[in-house]
């Protein structure tokens, strides 16, 4: 996405196609909406729920037809697709290791179904992320001599370099509400940063989740400047169990971006 912003700031027009219903399956609707009104207002069109059917290159230009039967035409293209877990080659069979379409499958404790095999990284589909891969790793080796360690996959950030920048982590509202778990939410916009105004950079809010019972900290997703580094004080929070009282009682130095998550805690 970064590239795309790049391609239409310096005065191309980029069409974005995407499979899924909207843009970030899986994260924040709130946050998804977000991203592509921002997006849209940089005038870069999305084109959802389709997918390319057909491609056809006349000189220079890109013939394409999507699949819900429109046109159009691209000088350039540029395919971001998935990966999926090579396990062809290893013969997880014979070793008694359990694997789906997914991935290898493993516990808490990065174990496969043979407990003297651990395996960590893309190839468990646990989070195609290289700091969840290496968190996993530490784990799988702790384990395999003889320590005790588990993986926490609700404290991998989420981090999408895009611009705004987006980063999540732990659990959306959207999520709670099919575990049953009662949240709330609360909001604090950059708009009302000094440090964001002072630096011209005040699109976006940062979201906090909370258990509506307890007030402990489930969650928190970030769309603005610097949203990637500040996701690291939820993470940290998350880690250490804290709830809103607690983290509102940290003092945090003013004007600065990170002040705002205490200013959705002060909602």
């Amino acid at each position: 996405m970064r590239i795309c912003l790049s391609l239409c700031r310096i005065g191309n027009k980029v069409t974005i196609i995407e499979k899924t219903a909207g843009l970030l399956p899986g994260e924040d609707t709130q946050i998804a909406g977000a991203l592509r009104k921002s997006f849209e207002n940089r005038k870069i069109s999305i084109r959802d729920s389709c997918t390319i059917q057909k491609l056809e290159r006349q000189g220079k230009i890109w013939n394409v037809e999507l699949s819900d039967g429109s046109k159009l035409d691209a000088g350039q293209i540029l395919a971001c697709v998935g990966r999926r877990a090579s396990t062809e080659t290893l013969d997880l069979e014979k070793a008694g290791v359990k694997f789906s379409p997914k991935g290898i499958e493993v516990n808490s404790r990065m174990q496969t179904s043979n407990p003297d095999i651990y395996a960590c990284g893309d190839i468990t589909g646990l989070s195609l992320l290289a700091h969840a891969g290496s968190a996993q790793g530490l784990v799988a080796a702790s384990n395999s001599v003889g320590e005790s360690a588990e993986y926490d996959g609700t404290l991998v950030p989420r981090c999408l370099y895009t611009w705004p920048e987006v980063a999540s982590v732990g659990i959306a509202v959207q999520q709670a509400q099919e575990k049953n778990i009662e949240t709330k939410s609360q909001r604090f916009f950059f708009a009302a940063s000094g440090r964001a105004l002072a630096e011209g950079d005040s699109e976006g809010f940062i979201q906090i989740v909370l258990d509506k019972a307890s007030e402990k900290i489930l969650g928190g997703q970030i769309i603005g400047p610097h949203a990637t580094e500040l996701i690291h004080i939820l993470s940290v929070a998350m880690k250490a169990g804290m709830n809103k009282k607690s983290l509102t009682e940290v003092i945090f130095a003013h004007p600065t971006f990170a002040e705002g998550i205490k200013g959705a805690l002060e909602r």
